[in-house]
């Protein structure tokens, strides 16, 4: 499931997963350009760099778990 917020310029999306496995190569269109940052752990290796806007990107959701990206402003 995949839900975002959006106001001004910031964006988030919310990324979860009920299923039993990894949801590896979701595919998703960020809206704005920049860097997101991964706000549950925050590990450097789940952070998405120099996202272009509407090019895809494509997300890994750990199995019963979700992610939170948000812009860097």
């Amino acid at each position: 499931m995949l839900f975002s917020r959006y106001m001004g310029n910031r964006f988030s999306l919310v990324a979860l997963s009920f299923r039993d496995s990894d949801q590896e190569d979701v595919p998703f269109w960020f809206p704005l350009s920049g860097d997101y940052g991964e706000l549950i752990d925050g590990n450097p290796a789940d952070q998405l760099l120099a996202v272009t806007a509407y090019t895809e990107v494509q997300l890994r959701v750990p199995k019963n778990y979700g992610r939170i990206w948000s812009r860097v402003v």
